[in-house]
């Protein structure tokens, strides 16, 4: 079977990240070419699979009429259609981080707040800054997600491979111990261990006929309330993790053109 890798080489740490894939594929027996350009390619007939949120959109755009990929990616317009569509979330106890956008008409709040590019990728590009609400809303209300800070007891990410608004393959780890912006101790499963998790994540990928590999992380509090932090609809850094691999690219590889779907949950 060859695997055609579909990559944009000025995407943010693709170099690694595409050693690897080239690895795991050829390690399990896969052969694989890297294109550029996807004009008059053949869908049908061949296996397409990249790092990128816009090339996702174009191996199956044919499915949306808007770019899906990028509004998941989008942490304010991510946090806008889940407001929008509340019952994905209070039927199931999951919780939206309490944000800050132009329609916040509340009290001045003078404190830290965590500041996110929409954009960004991982806590990289998250800030904490101290100040007035108002004017990080004036200065920030475009580019960045404002949020409150949380008192986080774990970190819990669920990646799944889709086809048809159906679940595939699941990855999940979930954070043990100190968290940190350079490693953490994680426990990795092929379940998803909340039930709340798994009826939201079945919903959202059911409503927007998900295709892919995406990312979901939540944000656990003392309190063992659940929170929706943010989606990532791309190949995760979880790659590294051999059951990644199995769980997540390989049902993605070998259900591409099969019509035997068959749900995981």
């Amino acid at each position: 079977m060859k695997i055609f890798i579909y990559v944009d080489f000025k995407e943010y740490n693709i170099l690694e990240r595409l050693d690897l894939l080239k690895t795991l594929l050829i390690n399990n027996n896969y052969k694989y070419e890297i294109i550029e350009n996807i004009k008059d390619f053949n869908f049908d007939k061949n296996i397409i699979i990249t790092f990128s949120i816009l090339y996702q959109y174009q191996i199956f755009k044919k499915n949306y009429k808007t770019n899906i990929y990028g509004m998941l990616d989008d942490k304010i317009n991510f946090y806008t259609y889940l407001k929008k569509n509340d019952d994905l979330l209070l039927k199931n106890n999951i919780f939206l981080i309490q944000s800050y956008d132009e329609q916040y008409n509340g009290p001045n709040i003078l404190k830290n707040f965590m500041i996110k590019a929409t954009w960004g990728m991982g806590c990289v590009h998250n800030e904490i800054k101290y100040g007035n609400i108002y004017d990080f809303i004036n200065q920030y209300k475009n580019t960045h997600q404002i949020q409150d800070l949380m008192d986080v007891k774990h970190i819990y990410g669920v990646s799944i491979c889709c086809k048809m608004g159906k679940i595939l393959g699941i990855y999940s780890y979930l954070t043990i111990g100190p968290i940190s912006s350079i490693s953490f101790n994680a426990e990795r499963n092929n379940k998803i261990k909340y039930s709340e998790v798994k009826l939201f994540l079945k919903k959202i990928v059911e409503r927007l006929d998900l295709n892919g590999i995406l990312e979901f992380e939540f944000l656990i509090d003392n309190e063992n309330k659940i929170y929706i932090m943010e989606c990532n609809p791309r190949i995760s850094g979880s790659l590294r993790i051999p059951l990644y691999f199995e769980e997540i690219i390989k049902p993605y590889l070998n259900n591409f053109h099969n019509k035997d779907i068959k749900e995981v949950i």
